[in-house]
């Protein structure tokens, strides 16, 4: 609420130069009233301006199918992030590769030029080079992304398969953590990543007990049977801890005794 009439006063300033804004997807995802105003005002903004592409010279964003603000997720059309330049989506380079390209991680368009965003060749999503690398299936020889193969490899492993050629493979769904194991070493759970069927999520023991721990009362009995074993072993750890205190306690007690 703070940061949207700061924005207003920009649109409505005669003269203003702004040619970009990327929102942050939490409030494009939840926008309201006052949101959709801006937005709407900002796309009108952008349209008396009469852009073009700057490949092929066609007129940019007079329609709501492909105008400058997509109606559905609030996210600006036909210009390069880092640039700042206006192509249309069908414009291709010399070598035959289509010149704007939106990157399905950040949601941000990158023109050649700027940024080579690599194609996963099985979603068919594409990665800029900030959000990840784009790997190859020893097996199939395909190239896929993290949400088509696992993000490292197991402990057994010498490489990394998409899921098409290794679907038994089990990697942790936690943002940022690598633990994963394939079928073949599952069973000695080097890295403890399980599936649990209740929830539908694969974590390795550490985050589904991160997770679990962020509330009690809203995890699934499912994980809560799966991480029984770190949950005695936490139990056991603190009773350890109160004995130590209870003797370091005691210890202070008996020299205080002593001094009186």
């Amino acid at each position: 609420e703070a940061v949207l009439p700061i924005l207003d006063s920009i649109v409505d300033a005669d003269g203003n130069s702004l040619k970009y804004l990327q929102l942050p997807k939490k409030w494009r995802m939840n926008r309201g009233a006052k949101l959709d105003q801006f937005l709407e005002k900002y796309n009108q903004l952008l349209e008396t301006r009469g852009s073009k592409c700057s490949e092929c010279c066609e007129a940019l964003g007079n329609n709501d199918d492909s105008g400058w603000i997509i109606r559905k997720d609030g996210s600006q059309n036909c210009t390069c992030y880092k640039c700042l330049k206006h192509f249309c989506y069908d414009c291709e380079n010399e070598d035959g590769k289509v010149i704007l390209v939106s990157c399905s991680t950040c949601e941000k368009d990158f023109c050649s030029d700027c940024c080579q965003c690599v194609l996963c060749d099985k979603c068919y999503g594409s990665l800029c080079s900030g959000c990840g690398n784009i790997k190859d299936c020893p097996d199939c020889g395909e190239t896929f992304c993290r949400d088509c193969g696992p993000d490292s490899k197991c402990p057994c492993s010498d490489g990394v398969c998409c899921k098409d050629c290794d679907p038994n493979y089990s990697q942790c769904d936690n943002d940022g953590c690598n633990k994963a194991h394939c079928n073949q070493c599952q069973n000695g759970k080097e890295n403890d990543v399980e599936y649990c069927c209740i929830c539908q999520v694969t974590f390795c023991s550490e985050c589904r007990f991160l997770k679990c721990s962020e509330w009690w009362k809203g995890s699934c009995n499912g994980c809560l049977k799966l991480i029984a074993p770190k949950l005695a072993e936490e139990l056991d750890q603190k009773q350890l801890e109160i004995e130590d205190l209870k003797s370091k306690l005691e210890e202070k007690n008996n020299e205080c005794r002593r001094m009186t």
